[in-house]
């Protein structure tokens, strides 16, 4: 159970993060996560999220003051791919990462539930709220009834 914990953790940290946007040049950029110096790149609707050696890619539209995204692809290290039983520093297709995903949970005996659960939170995350100027980024999100903000620097 203490490994199931970490290595959740460590998915929630490195891709719980993720943003969206749509073609608004106002989001083209790098942008750096204040709290764990995750960056971000931003061009044209498309993203990619990196803390440390694991990356996550996808694609954001913003409409309605709301951004959202979808994760399409990611890469993991040589300790994360070890955990899921995966090539290390090989991108995975968002599919292929719930294969490998799953199989890691049933190993660790997960219930189906919160499987599911965890892949949808990784996968398509809550829409944000948001506001954004020259050099910074906040974005805001509600999940399961708890406020998370976000705050973010132009690099």
């Amino acid at each position: 159970m203490k490994k199931y914990i970490f290595i959740f953790g460590i998915l929630v940290m490195t891709f719980g993060v993720v943003i969206t946007a749509y073609a608004d040049a106002r989001f083209n950029g790098t942008w750096i996560y204040v709290e764990t110096g995750e960056k971000w790149v931003m061009k044209n609707g498309d993203f990619e999220a990196t803390l440390g050696k694991n990356i996550t890619r996808g694609t954001f539209t913003v409409n309605n003051g709301l951004l959202t995204s979808t994760v399409t692809h990611f890469l993991f290290d040589n300790e994360m791919a070890s955990e899921f039983g995966i090539e290390p520093n090989k991108w995975l297709t968002a599919n292929e990462f719930i294969v490998a995903f799953n199989n890691f949970a049933q190993r660790q005996r997960i219930p189906d539930v919160l499987i599911n659960k965890i892949l949808d939170l990784l996968i398509n995350f809550p829409p944000f709220s948001y506001s954004i100027d020259v050099n910074t980024m906040v974005l805001t999100q509600n999940v399961g009834g708890t406020r998370i903000v976000r705050i973010f620097n132009r690099h």
